[in-house]
């Protein structure tokens, strides 16, 4: 009777030892359900929303901490582009394909006129004269009113005299040699600047008369009354 008596204490003391395993063994098919569970209905999380874009591309908002810096420099990146994000460091990298230019003055001609035209406008109130090329384009020219005659001064035959040695001055870099005269205007100066152009050694081809005539065109104004 003693042996059978140990045998049902000892089977006895056993009994809670397999209802621990069977407790054990519940609880981890109970724990594998619950992750399963939790992968099926929480996503992956995504990029844009809580990966920041770092050196290694690794680091996420909650492994990482808050750099000031970092963040104020995203936001400059985001708005004003490459430049921001490099104007902190290093500099920006410079654009290939493209040659910066430098602009450097351009190289004056001389050109070589020996025969031109002469155009010589004396007015009551002003004398000027215009030294062209044969096709008309402007070399030089000068006026009384430019040489520092003021008022009444400026038709005199001694202005017209000063502004064709002026114009004679400018145009020597060009050897003109020979000019056909146009004049207009019937003022003091006509004459005078004339003479002045065959002074200064100047080769007279032609001289023609310019001067607009009207043919009983506008009404003249009524007399003085004095």
């Amino acid at each position: 009777m003693s042996e059978e008596v140990k045998i049902q204490e000892q089977e006895a003391a056993a009994e809670p030892s397999d209802q621990k395993e069977q407790l054990s063994d519940q609880k981890g098919v109970s724990l594998k359900s619950r992750k399963a569970r939790t992968q099926k209905t929480t996503k992956p999380p995504s990029d844009d929303a809580t990966s920041v874009h770092l050196d290694d591309g690794t680091a996420t908002e909650e492994e990482r901490p808050f750099d000031l810096d970092v963040a104020l420099r995203e936001d400059s990146f985001q708005e004003r582009g490459d430049e921001a994000l490099f104007a902190d460091d290093t500099p920006v990298p410079a654009k290939e394909g493209k040659k910066v230019s430098k602009k450097g003055k351009k190289k004056k001609i001389k050109r070589d006129i020996r025969h031109g035209r002469a155009y010589i406008k004396a007015s009551y109130n002003n004398t000027l004269v215009t030294i062209t090329d044969a096709q008309g384009g402007v070399v030089g020219w000068s006026s009384a009113g430019q040489m520092g005659f003021k008022g009444p001064k400026k038709a005199t035959p001694y202005a017209a005299g000063v502004v064709v040695k002026s114009v004679m001055q400018k145009v020597a870099e060009y050897n003109l040699k020979e000019v056909a005269v146009f004049l207009c205007g019937v003022g003091q100066g006509r004459e005078a600047a004339l003479r002045a152009l065959n002074a200064q050694g100047m080769k007279i081809s032609s001289i023609k008369d310019v001067t607009p005539i009207p043919h009983n065109g506008c009404r003249p104004s009524k007399p003085r009354r004095v």
